[in-house]
């Protein structure tokens, strides 16, 4: 397997990593720096609080759509007109800042700058099994699972270190203008130029391995409702792609349950960042040293294992007490989870019926997003009544099912474009 080094020495790789470095940074720097910007002109966390959800749910509904626009008429066009919306959404939420403007004014513009998110991460990810051999692609996607993590550690610390030297709003125009530096490097990427539009694609169903339709067979009258289904939700009608995005799903829900019991062990003090940052420190390290080299056994089953010891993993938070022995435990999460992730996402590139590659990774957002919505949701609701140890038997349980999911799917084997 080529060296990381070698990946990253072909034509357009380096380029599509750093404008996906700049975009996801800047990403991980808006929920923060929106966080403060609005304290700072309201002084109301429950403000705070709303404008952050209406954002997140404007961008996890409307990242499929903004997907399958990319799919349809190319990348380059759909960023185009994402980044224009998306720079108008900011102007728009820092002039309401600026001017105090009463809350529905906030609102509306956090949720043109959640809908409008261009689709950077989706079309970066949607371009590596064209552009990257099928040996390399462990490699490749533990690269970006290890992006991923990094950005999200390195995107609040640059925020609290603009925060030492700028007002809140300007933390927040300085992170917008990145954002919008990141993905116009994306969309100028001579990478993206030769990418044709797929608009006559169609999903068409996957037989079972060893089973083919019976072309004698009559069609079934429920047939056009599940056409008409396709049509609706793309790539998410593919069985195996729902399967994984079901994966997905729990995973970030355990994260959700991971982070609600690290402020919980902290008694709601900085030290569960300490927490986190092993996580996101083992996230990094598990990628990378997973995709540096072939493993035995195949991908369901490496899945399966890895979930089934994630699972193991959060069970036992449950029983410890200190913190230093459950900053262990965070970490050897994170290590699994490096893997895992890299392996999801070769997966889900496998899996992603033709033409509808970048819409399927856009659909990640949404699951992903939900996923942990829904973690930290019901493990606020377990701490109330049972405790900090249900809240990490929630996440070993979510581990679990994700386990015996994987065991559904069917052999995976990464193929080009």
């Amino acid at each position: 397997m080529p060296t990381y080094r070698a990946l990253l020495a072909r034509k357009g790789v380096v380029r599509l990593f750093g404008a996906a470095a700049l975009s996801r940074i800047t990403t991980s720097m808006f929920g923060l720096s929106v966080l403060l910007a609005v304290l700072h002109a309201r002084g109301s966390y429950a403000a705070a609080g709303s404008v952050l959800t209406c954002h997140a749910l404007a961008l996890a509904l409307c990242a499929p759509v903004s997907g399958r626009l990319a799919d349809r008429f190319g990348p380059r066009p759909a960023l185009s007109v994402a980044i224009a919306v998306h720079a108008m959404g900011y102007v728009a939420l820092l002039a309401a800042l600026r001017a105090n403007a009463p809350f529905p004014h906030l609102a509306l513009a956090a949720m043109v700058t959640g809908a409008s998110t261009p689709p950077a991460s989706p079309i970066t990810r949607a371009q590596w099994p064209s552009r990257i051999p099928a040996d390399s692609l462990r490699a490749i996607y533990a690269m970006d699972a290890a992006l991923n993590s990094a950005a999200f550690v390195a995107g609040p610390l640059v925020v609290a270190a603009l925060t030492l030297a700028v007002s809140p709003h300007a933390t927040l125009a300085l992170a917008a203008c990145a954002k919008i530096a990141g993905d116009c490097l994306l969309a100028t990427s001579p990478t993206l130029a030769r990418v044709a539009p797929t608009a006559s694609a169609r999903i068409e169903p996957r037989a079972p391995a060893g089973l083919e339709p019976d072309p004698r067979a009559a069609p079934r009258a429920h047939d056009g409702r599940r056409h008409g289904l396709r049509r609706l939700v793309g790539p998410v009608a593919e069985p195996q792609v729902f399967l994984l995005l079901g994966i997905t799903a729990l995973d970030t829900f355990g994260f959700g349950a991971m982070h609600v019991g690290g402020a919980i062990v902290a008694h709601g003090e900085g030290a569960a960042g300490l927490l986190s940052s092993a996580l996101a420190v083992g996230e990094v390290a598990g990628g990378l040293a997973f995709g540096a080299r072939t493993w035995a056994g195949t991908a369901r089953a490496q899945l399966t294992a890895l979930h089934l010891a994630t699972g193991a993993l959060l069970a036992g938070m449950s029983a410890v007490r200190g913190f230093a022995g459950l900053g262990v435990l965070y970490f050897a999460c994170g290590l699994l989870a490096g893997a895992r992730d890299s392996l999801d996402q070769m997966a889900l590139g496998d899996a992603a019926p033709a033409g509808y590659r970048t819409e399927t990774f856009a659909w990640l957002a949404t699951f992903m997003w939900t996923g942990y919505g829904a973690g930290t949701f019901v493990s606020g609701q377990l701490q109330a009544r049972a405790g900090t140890t249900a809240v990490y038997l929630a996440a070993a349980l979510a581990g679990l099912l994700a386990a015996l999911l994987a065991t559904r799917l069917r052999a995976l084997s990464p193929r080009p474009a």
